[in-house]
């Protein structure tokens, strides 16, 4: 009944620590019964905050999202803990069941770090029966799809970026990308404005704990968006 749009800022893509951390919350209602021209639904409850990651934030990193060591330590923001797992917790119990996590390269970025913060300090079957699913791999095969039926556009080889599919779907620049919040919203609006999307997230989410946490992967292997 509830999707949450999840979206993570990270140090870099080598032992990625979150840096900002955003859970954009919206019941199915607002989404699939929305009007034509509403590309926002009022009713949204979020959960944004930036983490101390402990550790050195990677100076590409820093670049794309505007966050560094010394940006964060003068703010006096605390380190992604129990307490704040458990703000998470709270907030997803707050959500009308069965709750959904969606994000843009879930599987091989978001989800399993995510799942990797949340087990260092409780066991994620705490959070409750939750189900995920990430709208990159949807999204390509719903062109795969598209592309079999149109012969025209079997040669088309369209970006998956998060930004360039924002501008395709909702016919929009999309600014500020690479905050938490704002990646979040435009997941959401992408959501909207495409609903062969939200029907493949209810055909394909699985339970978010078959997600294995992620310790360490090749950056090739991490992020392609």
């Amino acid at each position: 009944q509830t999707y949450i749009f999840l979206d993570l800022e990270t140090t870099g893509l080598v032992n990625p620590q979150i840096t900002e951390f955003c859970m954009l919350a919206v019941h199915a209602n607002s989404l699939k019964c929305a009007p034509a021209n509403i590309k926002t639904p009022r009713v949204t409850d979020k959960l944004v905050a930036v983490v101390d990651p402990l550790t050195q934030i990677q100076q590409r990193a820093s670049e794309i999202t505007g966050l560094t060591n010394r940006s964060i330590e003068n703010n006096h923001k605390l380190p992604f803990d129990s307490e704040f797992c458990f703000a998470i917790k709270h907030f997803i119990c707050r959500q009308s069941g069965p709750v959904c996590l969606v994000s843009h390269n879930g599987d091989k970025f978001d989800f399993p770090i995510f799942r990797n913060s949340i087990e260092k300090l409780i066991d994620p079957s705490h959070l409750g029966q939750i189900f995920c699913a990430d709208t990159l791999v949807g999204l390509k095969q719903l062109n795969q799809k598209e592309k079999g039926s149109n012969f025209n556009n079997q040669r088309f080889k369209p970006s998956f970026k998060l930004l360039d599919v924002y501008t395709r779907c909702c016919g929009d620049l999309m600014f500020n990308w690479h905050s938490a919040e704002n990646d979040s919203f435009a997941l959401m609006q992408i959501t909207m404005c495409k609903p062969e999307l939200l029907i493949w997230l209810d055909q394909n989410k699985v339970l978010f704990t078959h997600n294995q946490p992620m310790y360490l992967k090749h950056v090739d292997e991490i992020r392609e968006v």
